[in-house]
Formats: C-alpha cells, structure tokens, sequence
C-alpha cells in the first residue's frame, strides 16, 4: 500500500476541505444557516447538524456545514461533544453525526 500517514496534514487537508466547501456555499445560505444554528443553540442543550438543515434550504454545496459549525464554535455558540447519534436523513443513511452542545441554551 502506498498510502501515507500523518495526522497533521491530515488535518491541514480537512481543513482546505472545509474551507473549500464553505466558499463555495454562497454567503447568503451561510448566513441563513448561522441564524438558524443560533436560534436551535438558543433551545436546545444539544443538537446535530440534522437540526440545522430540517430549518435551511440546501445549498449548492452541501458540506459547506461544516464551515458554518466551526464559525459557530468559532463564535461562542456550541462545542463538539465526544458523542455522537445517527442522522435521520434518508440520503445520510444513518451515518454517525456528532452532537455539539450549545453554549447559548436558556
């Protein structure tokens, strides 16, 4: 197997991933889908990304989530868990989501 091993640019590379997809979400879908994470961070302990795409359009790229949860927990509003629940969305086949804990919950 040729395949390399090394975590640091491993998360170099997730990293450029992430800021990929977020640039090609356009900045008025980022901006719909902070406002809804803020509203769900503000009543709920805990919640998934399956949370914030039941209240926002899809956008063109859809794992421009990514970049609006770490802008959130950029921001104070949540943090990732060591948790993790299945997503409820059908095209997700049930995949692993983590759960993120809100910093913003009344």
């Amino acid at each position: 197997m040729n395949e390399s091993y090394d975590l640091p640019l491993a998360r170099a590379r997730r990293n450029e991933a992430i800021d990929a997809a977020t640039q090609a979400a356009d900045e008025e879908w980022r901006a719909v889908a902070l406002m809804a994470l803020c509203r769900i961070a503000r009543g709920s302990a805990t919640f998934t990304t399956d949370d914030v795409w039941k209240s926002v359009p899809s956008p063109r790229e859809p794992r421009a989530i990514a970049g609006v949860m770490l802008e959130a927990k950029r921001l104070g509003l949540c943090e990732p868990t060591s948790t993790y629940q299945q997503s409820e969305r059908v095209r997700c086949h049930a995949r692993p989501l983590r759960v993120w804990r809100s910093l913003e919950a009344a």
